[in-house]
């Protein structure tokens, strides 16, 4: 069983956990933090290999190795019973139930589980979250070259993303700007943003902004969060 959390974004050789991962054993990613209060951590056993204690987002961190949201189980069956064992009980954690109480509820019944690294992930679980997780794989990937891409009298100032069936006209765009297929971008401002798929921004200075898929935006200055099939225009009095 193999479980990713849907709000990351992460690189990392899966395929090889998988295949050295002892047979009934299980393995999960973790990373060192600064910051361990927002995450699941870990502590280790002495010889470093296996898990001993977690706790979700712990008010005194036991230490800073959290768990990176992906996670590795070669048997199914211990982990279902460990999550109707909390489920049962009522056991919960900050009013929730948990991942990490049902697999410390594993430890305790003689599973085990390992750790691998995971030295890149982005948490992409909220709106500026994603955007700063844009600007840093911006950074990694894209210095672009502008050949291809449907520009007209418009400054780039890298590392931006601009899909090659995207139109930008008139426009300023960067640095850390992502804007996807069909979007249409005329008249504007654009840094620090994501203008996805089928959007359109016109007259605009948006900065750390979300614009999502279909969505109409014209001539205001705002911070924007802007969900799929939307429309803000600025009327007149």
């Amino acid at each position: 069983v193999l479980i990713i959390l849907g709000d990351l974004i992460f690189f990392a050789d899966i395929k090889k956990v998988i295949y050295e991962t002892p047979e009934g054993e299980h393995r999960i990613g973790v990373m060192n933090v600064e910051d361990p209060h927002k995450y699941g951590v870990v502590v280790l056993e002495k010889e470093g290999k296996y898990i001993k204690e977690m706790v979700e987002k712990p008010s005194k961190p036991i230490s800073n190795l959290a768990i990176s949201g992906i996670y590795y189980f070669s048997k199914s069956k211990p982990l279902l019973d460990c999550i109707n064992y909390i489920i049962e009980n009522n056991i919960k954690t900050k009013n929730e139930y948990q991942l990490t109480d049902a697999m410390m509820e594993m430890i305790r019944r003689g599973e085990k589980i390992g750790v691998f690294e995971t030295p890149e992930v982005y948490d992409c679980g909220s709106k500026e979250k994603l955007i700063e997780a844009n600007n840093k794989l911006l950074r990694k990937f894209h210095n672009i070259e502008l050949k291809g891409i449907n520009i007209k009298n418009t400054i780039i100032i890298p590392p931006v993303y601009i899909s090659p069936n995207a139109l930008v006209e008139y426009s300023v765009i960067g640095p850390y700007v992502s804007i996807h297929e069909g979007a249409l971008v005329k008249y504007s401002i654009v840094k620090e943003s994501i203008i996805e798929e089928r959007a359109r921004v016109e007259g605009m200075i948006i900065e750390k902004s979300l614009i999502g898929q279909e969505s109409i935006v014209e001539e205001s200055f705002r911070e924007l969060n802007i969900g799929p099939h939307s429309e803000y225009k600025k009327k007149g009095f």
